[in-house]
C-alpha cells in the first residue's frame, strides 16, 4: 500500500467498485487547492 493510503474493505464486481468510488470521492483536488478556490469566490 502507498504511503498516505488506507484500505478501504470494498469488493466485489468492477462495477460495484465504481459505483462506490463515484458515491464517495467526492473531489480528488487537495484540500489546499478546494480551499483556495472557495476562498476566491
Amino acid at each position: 500500500m502507498p504511503a498516505g493510503r488506507r484500505v478501504e474493505g470494498t469488493s466485489g464486481s468492477g462495477e460495484a467498485c465504481l459505483d462506490h468510488i463515484e458515491r464517495v470521492w467526492t473531489g480528488v483536488r487537495p484540500l489546499s487547492v478546494r480551499n483556495r478556490l472557495t476562498d476566491a469566490a
